[in-house]
């Protein structure tokens, strides 16, 4: 995979930054981030434009097994990381292999770092944490970052201008600026959004080095949780550059310890957007694993009623819905009810659940371990084939 050259503005004359890609079975992509008029001065510069496009490329061509040139010069503080970052994610991640990287590194001027600091927001639990309790002493966010084509790809956009609409709405109240961009990395690349998210979203915020020297990346778990994950307290900083730091934020709260601390907070209790349903969108179906589990720690706290956008009741029956969710969250939740007492028959059947869940996983190991695995994952291909 090559990075022939990158391009300042968007295919379409936006501002924005176009990568043009080569890859080994000669197949030619333009992979871009635009953003509005508004937002120009904030685009990274072109002689560090390539910076963008190393966090873009490295998985996908670890995926491909393909030989990563960059062709333009890049930062050297970033090029020195990409042999570590390589090393955590084919330990992490069996499908990705570590690769030759060729590129040099840029002759940095020493230019002064910019100002500005933009957090990433979808309007999640994550992202309202970062927003809303910033550590004392900490630098102030300046600009909220919603992209079309992270979240989901550019293809699923359902909602997705109301979503936009409530993000400005929110940036607003909180006095910050909003940066809208547009990105079709996901659809140039279309790996496990998990595996890739945290390369991706360091893409996004290193095309606005020009104006952001520190971007926010909302941490999904908590340092004592945190497990292998695109998005990470370990990886989200080796992406940074000498002009823009990639900073992992809010690790240091569980999922139900950023609600709690949110649930008096107006902004958050209007605007909440957690669903796995809605595809980009503007809404919480109440149904999906993620509402019920937020749905589930309102509940445990006493302030599911002050949330505007989720459904004020569970749906019957739960066990069906949560035996789906991580053991972790599960947990999670169960301590927050055992702490406050306020639903006792909800917390024995979360009790419940969480059993069946750790026997599910329990008999999923044992399998998988077992001696007759490889059989069982090639009878599981052949009723794939058979169905197709």
């Amino acid at each position: 995979m090559k990075l022939v050259a990158v391009e300042r503005g968007a295919p379409d004359g936006r501002p924005g930054l176009t990568g043009r890609v080569e890859r080994a079975d000669g197949a030619r992509l333009a992979v871009y981030f635009a953003y509005g008029r508004e937002c120009a001065d904030l685009v990274l510069d072109e002689a560090r434009a390539a910076d963008a496009f190393v966090p873009a490329l490295l998985l996908p061509a670890m995926a491909a097994r393909e030989p990563l040139e960059i062709v333009p010069a890049a930062s050297p503080r970033l090029l020195a990381e990409l042999d570590r970052l390589q090393a955590i994610f084919a330990s992490w991640f069996p499908r990705y292999t570590r690769i030759e990287v060729r590129a040099r590194p840029r002759d940095e001027r020493g230019d002064p770092t910019p100002a500005g600091v933009g957090a990433f927001f979808s309007g999640g639990v994550d992202s309202f944490y970062t927003l809303r309790r910033r550590p004392p002493g900490g630098p102030a966010i300046t600009h909220l970052l919603f992209f079309h084509g992270l979240e989901t790809t550019l293809e699923l956009r359902r909602g997705a201008e109301a979503a936009e609409a409530r993000a400005r709405r929110v940036a607003g109240e909180a006095g910050v600026s909003c940066v809208v961009g547009e990105t079709n990395l996901r659809t140039a690349f279309p790996l496990l959004w998990g595996e890739y998210c945290g390369g991706g979203l360091a893409a996004a915020g290193l095309s606005l080095g020009g104006g952001l020297g520190r971007v926010l990346v909302p941490s999904t778990d908590s340092y004592a949780d945190a497990e292998p994950w695109g998005s990470h307290p370990l990886v989200d900083p080796l992406w940074s550059t000498e002009r823009t730091a990639i900073v992992s934020d809010g690790a240091e709260a569980t999922r139900s310890e950023k609600l709690e601390s949110l649930a008096s907070d107006p902004l958050a209790t209007r605007h909440l957007r957690v669903c796995l349903e809605n595809e980009g969108g503007d809404w919480n179906c109440g149904r999906c694993t993620k509402c019920v589990r937020t749905a589930v720690a309102l509940f445990a706290l006493g302030v599911v009623e002050r949330f505007e956008t989720l459904p004020h009741s569970l749906p019957e029956p739960l066990e069906p819905v949560l035996v789906q969710d991580h053991a972790m969250y599960l947990e999670q939740n169960l301590a927050l009810l055992a702490r406050t007492g306020r639903e006792p028959a909800l917390e024995a059947q979360l009790r419940r659940i969480l059993r069946r869940r750790r026997r599910r996983d329990a008999l999923r190991t044992l399998v998988e371990e077992s001696p007759a695995a490889p059989l069982l994952a090639w009878l599981r291909r052949l009723r794939g084939l058979d169905a197709s």
